[in-house]
C-alpha cells in the first residue's frame, strides 16, 4: 500500500511538470507583419477596415544627411545672410535614395555648393477595393543597428510621391489598386552631440537603422530599415 502511494504521488508530480512545461511551449515574439504594431517588421501589411484593401508598407531607401537650411531653396537663410548650403530639388530624388541630377548652384555664394540632408522613402502596394487608405506617421526613430540603442527621434514632413518624372507633393492617401514610392523629409540627428569623444561616430563608421511606426485607416504599423551609414561631406 505504501509503495503504490509513493507511485502515484511520483505521477502526480510527472503530470504536474509535464503541464508547466507545455503551458509556455507556444510560439513567442513571432513577427507576423499584419498591423499589431508591436514589433518591427520589415515589410507590414495591413487591412483597411471597411474595405477590405490590403496595403503592404516597406521601408525602401534611408539617407542620414545634415540639417539643411529650410530656406535654401530661395538661397536665402534665417539670419538674412546668404546661404550656401542648398538643398537638391525634390523633383531630382530618384525612388531608391539616389539624386537624378548634379549639383544645385548656390545662391549667390560665387560657387556650387549641396547640402544633403535626411530623407526617407516608402513604397506601398494597395489590392483592389472601395476606397482609398489614410496614412499618417507617427513616431520617427533612429537607433544603433547593432544594438538597438535608441539615438534620436526623428521628425517627417513633406510628403511626397513619386509620378515617373520627379515628386510631387502628395496628400498621403493610397488609392485601391496601385503601387506608390513616397518621400519624407526627415530632420537630421544631433550629429555634433552624438559624436562626442566617440572616433567610430565620428568616422561615420556606425550603422543605424529606422523604425517607422505608420497609421493606416486608424491601423498602426511599425517598419525597420534596413543598416544604414551617416552620409559623408559631399566636397563641392
Amino acid at each position: 500500500m505504501l509503495k503504490s502511494l509513493r507511485f502515484m504521488v511520483v505521477l502526480g508530480a510527472l503530470g504536474i511538470g509535464a503541464f508547466a512545461c507545455t503551458a509556455g511551449s507556444g510560439p513567442i515574439g513571432l513577427g507576423t507583419g499584419t498591423g499589431s504594431g508591436t514589433e518591427p517588421v520589415k515589410q507590414a501589411e495591413v487591412t483597411v477596415p471597411g474595405s477590405g484593401v490590403q496595403i503592404t508598407a516597406t521601408i525602401s531607401a534611408v539617407t542620414l544627411g545634415e540639417e539643411c537650411a529650410a530656406t535654401a531653396a530661395s538661397g536665402t537663410s534665417s539670419t538674412g545672410t546668404s546661404d550656401c548650403a542648398q538643398a537638391s530639388p525634390p523633383s531630382n530624388r530618384l525612388p531608391d535614395g539616389g539624386v537624378a541630377s548634379g549639383i544645385a548652384p548656390s545662391g549667390g555664394c560665387g560657387g556650387t555648393s549641396y547640402c544633403q540632408g535626411s530623407n526617407m522613402q516608402i513604397a506601398f502596394t494597395a489590392t483592389a477595393g472601395s476606397k482609398s487608405a489614410t496614412v499618417e506617421i507617427v513616431s520617427v526613430t533612429l537607433l544603433e543597428a547593432a544594438t538597438g540603442k535608441l539615438v534620436d527621434t526623428l521628425h517627417a514632413s513633406k510628403p511626397q510621391s513619386w509620378s515617373g518624372n520627379g515628386y510631387a507633393t502628395w496628400d498621403q492617401t493610397i488609392p485601391p489598386a496601385s503601387e506608390l514610392k513616397a518621400s519624407y523629409d526627415l530632420t537630421s540627428p544631433a550629429w555634433s552631440t552624438l559624436s562626442g569623444t566617440d572616433t567610430t561616430r565620428t568616422a561615420y563608421s556606425t550603422a543605424y537603422k529606422l523604425d517607422v511606426t505608420l497609421r493606416i485607416d486608424g491601423v498602426e504599423v511599425t517598419l525597420e530599415s534596413a543598416a544604414v551609414n551617416r552620409e559623408p561631406p559631399v566636397s563641392t
